[in-house]
């Protein structure tokens, strides 16, 4: 862009000539994007390979839009792009003009098929940032509960902590409803979850979630594979402290009934530490 000399005396033309000046800048024609990348943002696989077997360099970086043609198709949500790319050896490391990656690109618009395809592995949680959960729980905090199931489709582990707090899929599903009245999805979460109780950095599992979160579905769902009501946080609060606690309607009070009795179902297993009342507190 052209420097502008500031006039002190008439300050108003220079506001006059900075406008100007943005007037040719916006009207100058831009670059024509590159063969491979138009291929990449319109979703076309054909139109990609073609351009490759033609010789088009697979990380070049466009001038109009300056990324690489994976950047482009993370960013649009093209899925099928994206895996085409990464077979035919697309650099996913590579960083656009931004100094981001195509796994950033893809996070930043919530394309969450197209941040596990690019991740280290489905479940590649990076350190921090914008890519700080897993793209299985970016998709379930997103509400998406079509992209949450393509991933998990694609191996992703519901049991893979957030770099950010620790919570793995199941306790963001337990909160968001993703478990509740027992569809797909939910099936196929506690399904391929090892860990039902799994613990978040506060050492609340899934089943207080779905407490926490008055989800009476998701503690009914919970509960049936296995949670355990007498599980604790670190600060000393058992899931089934938390519902007596929130019994204040008739959503709490069915949310109590269910967590009560499966404490003292498992009280009363055998080999359960306790007995009866006495170890459903």
């Amino acid at each position: 862009m052209a420097t502008i000399v500031l006039d002190k005396d008439d300050p108003h033309a220079s506001i006059a000539a900075q406008a100007a000046l943005l007037r040719r800048a916006s009207s100058a024609p831009r670059p024509p994007p590159l063969p491979l990348t138009a291929a990449a943002a319109a979703g076309d696989v054909g139109a990609l390979a073609a351009a490759l077997r033609g010789g088009a360099a697979i990380d070049a970086v466009d001038p109009a839009c300056g990324g690489t043609a994976l950047h482009v198709a993370a960013k649009r949500g093209e899925a099928a792009a994206v895996a085409h790319l990464l077979d035919a050896g697309a650099d996913r490391a590579a960083k656009d003009a931004a100094g981001a990656t195509a796994r950033e690109r893809a996070a930043d618009d919530g394309r969450w098929v197209c941040c596990a395809l690019l991740g280290a592995g489905p479940d590649d949680p990076a350190p921090g940032g914008r890519c700080a959960r897993p793209p299985l729980q970016g998709a379930l905090l997103a509400g998406d509960g079509e992209a949450a199931a393509d991933v998990l489709s694609l191996g992703a582990d519901p049991d893979a902590a957030a770099a950010a707090d620790g919570a793995t899929a199941l306790h963001v599903a337990a909160a968001a409803g993703f478990l509740d009245g027992g569809g797909p999805l939910a099936r196929a979460l506690l399904g391929a979850a090892r860990a039902v109780d799994a613990r978040d950095d506060g050492g609340s599992t899934p089943l207080a979630a779905a407490v926490h979160a008055g989800r009476a579905g998701a503690v009914a769902a919970l509960l049936g594979a296995g949670a355990s009501p007498r599980s604790a946080d670190l600060a000393g609060e058992t899931v089934l402290a938390a519902a007596r606690a929130l019994a204040y309607d008739d959503a709490g009070r069915a949310i109590l009934a269910a967590v009560e009795a499966a404490a003292v179902e498992a009280a009363a297993a055998p080999g359960a530490p306790g007995a009866g009342a006495d170890a459903a507190r």
